[in-house]
């Protein structure tokens, strides 16, 4: 199961991608440019609806 969580993170507003350990998930994160938090065990990007819809569909980015 993917969550996505709105997060506050090196002063910005972040989308927080949290799913178990799994290795396609880490590299479609890695693509739409997210990077991991130790802070929040999550992968994260700025907040913003582009970064929801990569996320989602990053076949249209």
């Amino acid at each position: 199961m993917i969550q996505l969580r709105k997060l506050f993170h090196n002063g910005n507003e972040q989308i927080g991608i949290y799913f178990g350990f799994d290795e396609e998930l880490m590299n479609k994160a890695k693509s739409i440019g997210a990077r991991w938090s130790k802070t929040h065990k999550c992968w994260h990007l700025l907040y913003s609806k582009q970064g929801v819809f990569a996320y989602c569909h990053p076949r249209y980015v």
